[in-house]
């Protein structure tokens, strides 16, 4: 249903996140929302969101209708050598009012993206993702 591991690389400082959504179960109609956030995984201590990192141009939450591959832009900021990565929950709404439930038995589903390493002049998929080489 979500893509959310995309990265534009080189020096470019956005995620590029697309949301795939077609029914598989439930009733045939139904409506998409989501909501974004970006984690910064501080070494040692406990990780803060792109919201307390504004100063960074890191982009903080945000909140939409989602529709079939729309893709979802945001900032995750410039300061180098940290690690930061996209977090998203989808709401899905059926027609009949009932919603889809997670994997954690509430309404959405989460999805981590990938970690992003940024230095001062690349910015790609940390080696610890596995694709990140």
């Amino acid at each position: 249903m979500l893509r959310p591991d995309g990265v534009r690389g080189r020096t470019s400082k956005y995620w590029e996140i697309t949301v795939y959504g077609s029914r598989w179960t439930g009733p045939s109609q139904f409506h998409m929302d989501y909501l974004y956030e970006c984690g910064v995984n501080i070494p040692n201590a406990s990780d803060e969101t792109c919201s307390t990192w504004k100063s960074d141009g890191a982009q903080g939450h945000g909140s939409g209708v989602a529709v079939n591959k729309q893709q979802i832009v945001k900032n995750f900021g410039r300061t180098a050598v940290v690690t930061k990565f996209p977090m998203i929950n989808m709401f899905v709404t059926f027609a009949d009012g009932s919603h889809a439930v997670g994997d954690d038995g509430k309404s959405g589903e989460k999805f981590r993206g990938r970690d992003v390493c940024v230095t001062n002049t690349t910015t790609k998929l940390c080696h610890s993702t596995g694709d990140g080489s």
